[in-house]
């Protein structure tokens, strides 16, 4: 009986090793089905080869090979990385590389990545020479009071009246693979019984680290200003900061990003947070599901929170369809990437729907169209007398349009 267990072994070990495919066999094999352009049983193959610990480097620069042929730009970009830990002399992968990180909107990351070529590579690419702002942008924006619900009577004189947005802003590079963004905004919002007006610097910085890490560090500095239409009351002027720090890590089908920012809006110290994730189906930009809970701790008042559901679809090389939806109870201050301050008054925000669209036009000129709906409530107080006058429950309209052109 023992006799026949080691012969049933041997047989069994043998059998799998005679199976198993040498190295030069999975050369030959994927050297083939890359010249027949068969990259779905050349991503098969390599996996396997993969998992027999046969890997190398034509493995892996033909299977990110057969991912880009296949669009699915993220899963490329991760194979020839793979590739590049074998061999840092290849000018044709490391091309394939930068023009792939590109493709995935990891600028700086491919810039960053530019310093490892060869003077020719440099040339061929048109990393030679960078240009040191390469972008532009002015935005404009506009709030419109929708339909209200008083809760008492003493309130329904309160007026709501249309606020106005503008803003310019300019990105440049410090050195290869970081870059700056300085914006400033403006708010304007003119009423019967006061004049307000806000003006918003806001610096971002983006630096990659390795292992598709980035970290993005930002500052904001708000400073504000309110006339009255009654000469007996004082004008009231009060200045603001928020300071804010992004990680984002980066995988083939997903990103995940952690951040926190500190206020002091309204004179009170406030610690805003929130974590997203954000998931590619197709391994590439075409299509984004992303999903991201914030919340807010504000001094002497209730924690508040709330989550926002986006996703964007690009169906073409020159149009990109973009939404979101935001519920909570929160937030009377939101940050946003862009440099506005979107919420920071004393409304507080209860959802938001937003729509819109990027159109990217020759020369590298950039047009962003963004429609919203946000529903709020205001408690609502005597300007003079302090008296508490009610609530009211009511939408904005919102509406905005951008104009960038990249370098």
């Amino acid at each position: 009986m023992f006799k026949r267990l080691i012969f049933f072994a041997f047989i069994f070990i043998s059998v799998n090793v005679f199976a198993q495919k040498s190295f030069h066999q999975y050369d030959s094999i994927t050297l083939v089905q890359l010249e027949n352009q068969d990259w779905k049983k050349l991503i098969a193959t390599g996996k396997e080869a993969v998992k027999e610990k046969k890997d190398f480097y034509y493995l892996y620069y033909r299977m990110g090979a057969a991912f880009y042929n296949l669009e699915k730009f993220r899963k490329a970009e991760f194979y020839f990385e793979k590739a590049f830990q074998f061999n840092h002399y290849d000018d044709g992968l490391k091309e394939s590389l930068y023009r792939t990180m590109k493709l995935n909107e990891f600028y700086d990351e491919a810039y960053r990545f530019s310093k490892t070529f060869s003077d020719s590579l440099k040339i061929k690419t048109a990393t030679d020479k960078l240009t040191f702002v390469n972008q532009l942008d002015a935005s404009f924006a506009m709030n419109k009071p929708d339909s209200a619900s008083y809760s008492q009577e003493g309130i329904q004189n309160y007026p709501l009246f249309s606020k106005y947005f503008f803003g310019v802003g300019l990105n440049h590079r410090v050195g290869r693979g970081i870059s700056l963004f300085h914006h400033y905004s403006g708010t304007s919002l003119n009423t019967t019984l006061y004049k307000f007006y806000q003006s918003h610097y806001f610096l971002e910085a983006n630096i990659p680290l390795i292992n598709h890490y980035t970290v993005q560090p930002s500052f904001g500095f708000i400073s504000q200003k309110t006339t009255f239409t009654n000469s007996q009351v004082t004008p009231v002027s009060n200045s603001y900061y928020v300071l804010s720090l992004n990680l984002k890590k980066s995988i083939p089908l997903f990103d995940f990003t952690v951040s926190g920012s500190v206020s002091d809006f309204y004179s009170l110290n406030q610690f805003q947070f929130d974590g997203g994730i954000k998931f590619y189906p197709l391994s590439n930009i075409k299509i984004s599901i992303g999903a991201e809970y914030l919340g807010l701790s504000q001094q002497n008042s209730n924690y508040q929170s709330g989550f926002t559901l986006s996703t964007s679809y690009k169906p073409f090389s020159f149009l990109r369809f973009n939404a979101s939806y935001f519920k909570g109870d929160s937030l009377y201050n939101q940050n946003t990437e862009n440099g506005f301050v979107l919420n920071n008054n004393s409304a507080l925000l209860k959802s938001r729907w937003i729509a819109g669209c990027s159109v990217f036009l020759p020369h590298k000129i950039n047009l962003d169209f963004m429609y919203g709906i946000d529903s709020k409530v205001y408690f609502g107080y005597d300007l003079y007398t302090s008296a508490y006058l009610g609530a009211i429950n009511y939408h904005y309209n919102y509406f905005s349009t951008s104009f960038k052109i990249n370098f």
